[in-house]
């Protein structure tokens, strides 16, 4: 007598167990949610800090202006010395009366030298003024200070068209400014020419929108970017 073999049928009632699995973990996230809605968020920031710290058990500290990155020991030992270089460059700057020439400002990995356009050279012209070169003299002090770090010099244009004998366009232009200034700080104030490299962005890289006669002048700028060599993501300005 044959056997009569029966085809077994698929439990139609399986997807109730992924479904319930599904369910159970979404009441586990909110209920976290909830809990951490509870906490004091400097107790969170505090835990963060310690988590990223370098050393076990030490700990982080928020970025200078208190903003919600978390930044270890070390990194912020780093943020420290270039908030001092900086506000030690733009005092001298401003007990010079070059306040309106140059001003100072650091992020995590840099600090900066904006040398302002209209001041530092003459329009469509990449010869630097009297009022830049004495402003650059004058915070030589500091940047020796800095000494063994990249610089970075990098020129800007605003977005108005040039086109004359000398240079064809803005990207010209704010190279030959660049190229003047690294040329001034190599030859006059005796910087490394290993450590000095020059670019010219012309008008695609502004400061602000181009969409005033102010907003204009604020790029045209030289920017001289002493390169510190953090990695890090994270900023601040006097």
């Amino acid at each position: 007598m044959a056997r009569k073999f029966h085809e077994e049928h698929e439990n139609a009632e399986r997807w109730l167990l992924t479904y319930a699995d599904l369910i159970t973990l979404l009441l586990a996230l909110f209920v976290v949610l909830w809990s951490m809605s509870k906490l004091d968020s400097k107790q969170v920031m505090e835990s963060l800090a310690g988590a990223f710290s370098d050393q076990p058990g030490g700990e982080g500290v928020l970025d200078s202006k208190g903003g919600t990155s978390v930044v270890s020991g070390k990194v912020a030992q780093t943020l420290q010395k270039q908030a001092e270089a900086a506000k030690e460059i733009q005092q001298e700057i401003q007990n010079k009366g070059l306040d309106k020439v140059i001003k100072a400002t650091y992020q995590l990995g840099k600090i900066t030298l904006t040398l302002t356009g209209d001041v530092s050279f003459d329009p469509g012209s990449d010869v630097l003024t009297s009022q830049v070169k004495q402003a650059l003299s004058t915070i030589k002090p500091s940047i020796d200070k800095l000494n063994g770090y990249p610089i970075s010099i990098g020129g800007h244009t605003d977005n108005i068209p040039i086109h004359n004998a000398r240079f064809p366009s803005n990207l010209h232009l704010s190279t030959a400014r660049a190229l003047s200034t690294a040329q001034y700080m190599i030859n006059e104030l005796s910087i490394d020419p290993k450590r000095v490299t020059v670019q010219g962005y012309g008008e695609y890289r502004p400061a602000v929108p181009n969409t005033s006669v102010e907003n204009r002048a604020k790029n045209r700028r030289v920017e001289v970017s002493i390169i510190t060599g953090e990695n890090v993501q994270s900023s601040s300005e006097e």
